[in-house]
């Protein structure tokens, strides 16, 4: 993974503006929107309040991953975020599971673009380039806010303080209100590429870190998943393998000589036991931050892991995640 230190200090330290291009956004209109949406997701959208959002899958009945998403509820209407590479696949998967409803969906990526702002001067900026009433969105909500007339979204996959805002395509003045300097901030415009490392710190997926079997629980993403909800596709199949999980997600920290590349086996006492996924080094930690797929049985805060195919001593250790401390956490 490829480092633009000082984009990363940017948006680990400062204010970063982010044209945000690969993912995607979908709306989902129509009377029966709410409960369309809610049969097939692994969540509880119907028990969300107008204004919520929550982060959380589009299985098949397999238990099998379709798509990951974020769904915020408005009063008549749902917004979706998620990957442009899967974002083919989640609408065709919807238009058949709502063949029988009024629910319709729209992607909105074709008439708006995702201007995306993190940092933890982020909030800073926003309150003061664009509108006091910023002040008021709290985590995973949204607001049509009415000084700029645009939707306005607080969310985390890549720091404790990231707000997207939806702006029609080729309008540049949101854009250039929010890159204006402030009293102790600057915004500064990065390249969409550094949320890589961003979202990996706070251990946020994306799909392509799946097994090849696409499978949430590997990946440890039960969170994502409300096993409580009346049957939703890929239930039963996940319930039913939830005691025998051959393999599991596990963050590791190795020292900044490790080296660590996706490819790399892990081991313990010379025999394999993993692979990693995601490798990318951390400037806020001085460490290799790593994503990787481990026997279950070792998947645990502690446990040591060599990198069986290099000529190094160095060992990696599992970690809790996320492991970016956020100004939150400093101050608690």
């Amino acid at each position: 993974m490829n480092l633009n230190l000082q984009d990363y200090v940017v948006a680990r330290e400062g204010c970063a503006l982010i044209r945000v291009n690969s993912d995607r956004v979908l709306r989902v209109t129509g009377m029966d929107c709410f409960e369309a949406l809610d049969a097939v997701f692994s969540m509880d959208i119907e028990m969300l309040l107008p204004n919520r959002g929550v982060t959380g899958l589009f299985l098949d009945e397999g238990g099998a991953v379709i798509a990951l998403a974020t769904v915020f509820k408005g009063d008549e209407d749902l917004i979706l975020f998620t990957q442009g590479e899967t974002s083919e696949a989640l609408t065709a998967h919807l238009t058949s599971s709502f063949a029988d409803q009024d629910a319709a969906i729209e992607d909105m990526s074709a008439t708006y673009d995702i201007l995306c702002l993190v940092g933890p001067h982020a909030e800073k900026a926003m309150e003061t380039n664009l509108s006091e009433d910023i002040l008021g969105l709290s985590y995973l909500t949204f607001e049509e806010n009415p000084d700029i007339g645009q939707l306005v979204f607080r969310m985390g996959y890549s720091g404790e303080y990231e707000y997207r805002i939806l702006v029609p395509t080729g309008d540049t003045g949101i854009a250039d209100r929010l890159s204006q300097p402030g009293d102790g901030f600057e915004v500064t415009e990065i390249k969409e590429e550094i949320q890589a490392l961003l979202m990996l710190e706070m251990r946020s997926l994306n799909f392509a870190q799946l097994n090849s079997k696409r499978d949430p629980l590997a990946a440890g993403l039960h969170w994502m998943i409300d096993f409580r909800k009346p049957e939703f596709p890929g239930q039963a199949a996940l319930q039913a393998r939830l005691d025998d999980l051959q393999e599991t997600g596990l963050m590791l920290r190795f020292d900044a000589q490790a080296n660590v590349e996706q490819g790399d086996v892990l081991a313990i006492e010379g025999q394999p036991v993993g692979r990693v996924v995601t490798a990318a080094f951390s400037p806020t930690l001085d460490a290799f931050v790593v994503f990787a797929y481990v026997q279950h049985d070792l998947s645990w805060v502690g446990v040591r892991f060599e990198l069986a195919n290099k000529d190094t001593e160095l060992v990696g250790q599992g970690v809790s995640a996320p492991l970016f401390v956020t100004r939150t956490v400093l101050a608690a």
